[in-house]
This record gives structure tokens, sequence and C-alpha cells, in this order.
């Protein structure tokens, strides 16, 4: 039997912030008979201004599994199961104006396989998925999937 278990965090942080003053603008008409510059104001003057942005990423995701394998003559066993888990939360909305991305968004995971063959020519497999996120609609967070799988083989040396 062997097993393994595997964790992973990433953090990413953004700082911005900015400051500007912004003059008044004014658009040259023309001349006056003196030489003087005849101009209108376009846009009055802004007083200093001062901005700052923060965005977050993060993500969580562990997984584990359990891998047996057995052999009893002409007989072979198998079984693994595996689970994983993983938390993604975004901060930064990019185009996304209703902040949608910003949701986070948790999924779940509990896999496995039993499989049997016969003289390595004959293999029957059963696998099963019970997944689960946070996406999946209100009372149906968590769903059985449940695959089957036969196959036929032979070894060819």
């Amino acid at each position: 039997m062997t097993a393994s278990v595997q964790a992973m965090s990433e953090n990413i942080n953004y700082f911005n912030e900015g400051r500007y003053i912004w003059p008044d603008l004014y658009r040259a008409t023309g001349r006056s008979s003196q030489g003087v510059l005849i101009k209108t104001l376009r846009t009055a003057k802004e007083n200093m201004k001062y901005t700052q942005n923060n965005n977050r990423y993060r993500k969580y995701y562990m997984e584990a599994k359990a891998n047996w394998d057995r052999t009893f003559g002409l007989h072979s066993l198998g079984a693994l199961a595996l689970y994983y888990m993983e938390d993604v939360h975004n901060t930064q909305w990019k185009y996304d104006a209703m902040g949608i991305n910003a949701i986070p968004q948790r999924r779940q995971n509990l896999s496995g396989r039993v499989s049997y063959g016969y003289n390595n020519c004959y293999f029957i497999d059963a696998n099963f998925g019970y997944t689960g996120s946070a996406q999946f609609e209100k009372g149906k967070k968590i769903r059985l999937l449940p695959f089957h799988c036969c196959r036929l083989g032979t070894d060819i040396l």
C-alpha cells in the first residue's frame, strides 16, 4: 500500500497608489490686436488627488491518495482512493462589473477505483466520484457520480 499527501498555498497581493494634479486647461482661439493670446478655459484645475487599489489572489489546494495492489496467484486486486480540495479567492474584478469573479470558488472531490484482473488478460474496473462545489445549486452542493468500466486485454509479450 502506498499513500501520499500534497498541499499547496499561493498568495499574491497587489497594491497600487497614485497621486495627480490637474492644472487649468485653456484653448487658444486667436490673438488680440496687441498680439496677446486669446484663450478660453476648457477645464478647471483640480486639487491633488490620491487613489489606491488593492487586489488579492489566494489559492489553497490539498490532495491525499492511497493505492493498494495485491496479487493472489492468477488474480490481481487493486484499489485507489483520492481526495482533493481547492479554495480560490480573487478580489480583482477586471472586466466583471458585478464582481462575480470575486466570489470564492470551493471544490471537494472524493473518488475511487476498485479493479480486478485474472491472468493479466481479463480486467474489471469500477470507479466512483463524489464531487462537491460551491458553484452547484443550493441543496445539491455534493453529487455522487458513479462510473463503470469493463475492459479486456491480453499481454502481447
